[in-house]
């Protein structure tokens, strides 16, 4: 998964049976991210996340655990760190957020979307 957005909105709905790693990239504009039906490819899976002047939002299931690297400069950052329990898979963020907001919302268990078979 990679998603750049200038002066513009993109939503996208992950839908791999496997999430390996992904970049979102959002400047003067806003990108929402579901990835409530993916599972996570390896115990710990990496996006970088570069917001400048927008808005990254980005939804994961309630029972992923959330790591975040990402350095905020005169903007938003809320629900970063959902530290990961033992066992638990993690979703590590890595970027900047520069006079803008980036935010990870969870999704209750019970929204989660079943991921596509493999055949």
């Amino acid at each position: 998964m990679n998603l750049f957005t200038m002066f513009g909105s993109v939503k996208h709905r992950e839908t791999n049976a496997s999430l390996e790693s992904g970049s979102v990239c959002t400047v003067f504009g806003s990108a929402e991210v579901d990835l409530t039906q993916t599972r996570l490819g390896k115990d710990e899976v990496l996006i970088n996340v570069i917001t400048l002047f927008g808005d990254t939002r980005i939804t994961v299931p309630a029972d992923w655990g959330v790591v975040s690297s990402v350095v905020c400069i005169l903007g938003e950052a809320e629900g970063l760190n959902l530290a990961p329990n033992p066992g638990q898979p993690a979703l590590h963020l890595k970027g900047l957020t520069l006079l803008g907001s980036s935010r990870v919302v969870l999704a209750p268990i019970t929204e989660r979307h079943s991921p596509p078979q493999e055949e």
